[in-house]
């Protein structure tokens, strides 16, 4: 009797964990199919739709070589656009250079680079760009400092850029902890960052993010530390900003599962390209022509699928 009911609490929370994995076919598509929120109601847009152009947009290091070739896209107001690709394929750059934060020895360069009508290829304003543009990290842990409290470091943007006061922007922090629905928020702001789980943290940063009302956020990795049930809430809650809000933002990612759970178009990313561009329609049906697409699709773990691998010894 022990035994059988250590199975049967395996394979229960086995299934739970499938339900809940975005990565899995029923989590990952009964939600989507039929109607279509969002942007993904209008098949055409016209240009004066368009919140971020980027047109010819190439980095290099200071030496000459260059590690974005030549990439174009735009991302429509309200819309949600994934970039997949391997470690090393460009994505994070490119969202970099959108939010002007390369790493010192790159610079970029663009024919055309903004978001709204605010230039990103010359100088910006620090309040403009901090206003127009919030980021949402791979790690919080290393993105918090541990010698600060949250309250001091959540509400420095609204502070800074904003011009609120020290209770202007607490009781605004407040309001974006609950929507997030991170538990008892008044004593998370009085916490350091590691008395936080990852999940708490990851909500607080997406938090921050919300309440400057920015334009377009850029999610870099944003679930790849947390696990299948906290990466499930992290998405919806993304999901959730986007539908109520109607930010835009750029979802950066590995996975492209995940990014087929979240976003209205893709992007795949290879060798600093642009190699293929989805509609989620096309991504849901696997209706993909390049070869580096279908690796990524292949590779992509979901616990419905065979443990054996691909039939085709290339993929």
């Amino acid at each position: 009797m022990i035994v059988l009911t250590i199975l049967a609490a395996m394979l229960v929370g086995d299934g739970l964990a499938a339900a809940a994995d975005p990565r899995s076919s029923g989590g990952r598509r009964g939600g989507r199919r039929g109607a279509a929120p969002g942007a993904r109601s209008a098949e055409v847009a016209r240009e004066e739709d368009d919140l971020v152009v980027v047109e010819d947009l190439r980095v290099s290091t200071t030496d000459g070589k260059e590690l974005v070739h030549g990439v174009s896209f735009r991302i429509r107001r309200g819309e949600i656009v994934g970039v997949v690709g391997e470690s090393g394929s460009g994505k994070s750059l490119t969202a970099m250079s959108l939010a002007r934060l390369l790493a010192d020895g790159l610079e970029s360069s663009a024919a055309e680079l903004r978001v709204g009508e605010l230039d990103l290829r010359g100088r910006v304003p620090a309040r403009e760009l901090a206003t127009s543009v919030a980021l949402v990290y791979q790690d919080p842990g290393t993105t918090f400092s541990p010698a600060l409290r949250m309250g001091s470091q959540l509400g420095e943007v609204l502070r800074t850029h904003r011009g609120l006061s020290r209770k202007e922007a607490r009781e605004r922090v407040l309001e974006g902890l609950r929507t997030v629905h991170l538990t008892d928020p008044e004593r998370r702001l009085r916490q350091h960052p590691h008395e936080l789980s990852g999940g708490m943290r990851q909500r607080a940063m997406i938090a921050a993010a919300m309440v400057n009302d920015p334009r377009l956020i850029i999610a870099d990795e944003p679930t790849t530390a947390l696990d299948v049930t906290v990466q499930a809430g992290i998405l919806r809650e993304l999901k959730r900003m986007n539908r109520e809000a109607g930010t835009s933002m750029l979802f950066i990612s590995h996975d492209i599962g995940v990014v087929e759970e979240l976003c209205d178009r893709v992007l795949v990313m290879k060798d600093g390209e642009i190699v293929e561009e989805l509609t989620w329609a096309q991504l849901a049906e696997n209706d993909f022509q390049h070869p580096y697409t279908r690796k990524l699709v292949a590779a992509t773990p979901r616990l419905d699928s065979p443990l054996n691998g691909p039939e085709d010894p290339d993929e």
